[in-house]
């Protein structure tokens, strides 16, 4: 059988609860088949003794022992560890069943931003925080840490930092003139901290970097839009811009957009972007397709898979090589 198919995960697999009043429900699962090919679509509303893995996947992190998170949306977060699923969700502890953004601090705790708030979970028990808590803006979209310690959390209204159990608003003065110029209202989409400590904010009104003061980049600077949904800095220095026109690149003289689906006239809405091991940069065009870009060729992949491959979203590559994407349509992974 062909492996370097598209490998579909949404499927049923049996499993069996252990729960305890104190506990969270762990499940314990039959190991995933080696290939699977096609769309399955059985929706598990009714049915909590079967695993259903076909939710709307929001993102994908993994976390310092190579375990693979999948938020969702409506159904928790779900922790692949290689051989066994386990989701997490509101009966649990976590704030609501929507997740948007995880991620994990120095001493392995984890934290899932939600439209509710955010969540911790050190893997025994969940503290959730919300407006109530002192949070100026609850709707929640990405994370990050930074080398303090600190948590940035960027949102529907604004930037915020979580530091010493405390909420504290940061403002960007270019991000509100051009809030008023455009009279939307600030929208956080992704947050990216490099090794130095440098930030770069991906937002619905263009990307801002953090390096001493702020700066801002926009469609009139050459991005495709100013509607920025993730910047990835990749190995060799350049920045990449996931936008609502298509993916663009700095180069570091000039921005270009790459030429994606030949008399494509819908919004070519590029929702993420990511680098694998080795150097090659994938990203969806919503609607059309997963492109591949080798530093030289442009390629869709996929294509016998379209109906699937549309829906997908985001990438992540394991310690194996393997590439997981998620999407509409739930979990696929990809072998190479």
């Amino acid at each position: 059988m062909n492996t370097s198919k598209l490998i579909v995960f949404s499927i049923f697999l049996s499993f069996i609860f252990y729960c305890n009043a104190q506990e969270n429900c762990i499940a314990e699962k039959k190991h995933l088949p080696n290939e699977l090919y096609g769309m399955f679509n059985y929706p598990n509303d009714k049915a909590e003794s079967i695993l259903n893995v076909n939710a709307y996947i929001s993102c994908i992190y993994q976390d310092q022992e190579d375990n693979i998170w999948f938020g969702t949306i409506g159904r928790g977060v779900i922790r692949y560890d290689g051989e066994n699923y386990e989701y997490l969700k509101m009966k649990d502890g976590l704030i609501d069943d929507t997740v948007k953004s995880i991620s994990q601090d120095q001493e392995g705790n984890f934290w899932f931003g939600t439209p509710a708030g955010i969540s911790f979970y050190n893997g025994r028990y969940f503290k959730n925080y919300s407006s109530k808590d002192g949070m100026i803006y609850s709707n929640v979209k990405a994370l990050a840490f930074d080398n303090k310690g600190i948590l940035w959390i960027g949102s529907k209204g604004g930037l915020m930092q979580f530091n010493d159990w405390n909420f504290k608003s940061v403002s960007i003065a270019e991000a509100k003139s051009q809030e008023a110029i455009h009279e939307e209202v600030f929208e956080v989409n992704a947050i990216h901290i490099d090794k130095e400590d440098k930030i770069s904010i991906a937002s619905n009104l263009g990307a801002y970097f953090y390096d001493e003061s702020w700066s801002r980049v926009g469609k009139e600077h050459g991005l495709a839009s100013s509607q920025v949904n993730e910047i990835l800095k990749d190995s060799k220095g350049k920045l990449w811009f996931a936008t609502n026109a298509g993916l663009s690149v700095w180069d570091g003289t000039n921005y270009q957009t790459l030429a994606t689906k030949p008399g494509f006239t819908g919004e070519s809405i590029a929702s993420s972007v990511y680098e694998d091991k080795n150097n090659i940069i994938w990203f969806p065009i919503e609607g059309v397709g997963m492109y591949r870009f080798d530093g030289s060729t442009l390629d869709e992949v996929f294509k016998e898979q379209s109906c699937i491959s549309h829906t997908l979203r985001y990438s992540l590559q394991d310690p194996d090589g393997k590439i997981w994407f998620g999407g509409w349509l739930g979990i696929y992974r990809y072998d190479g």
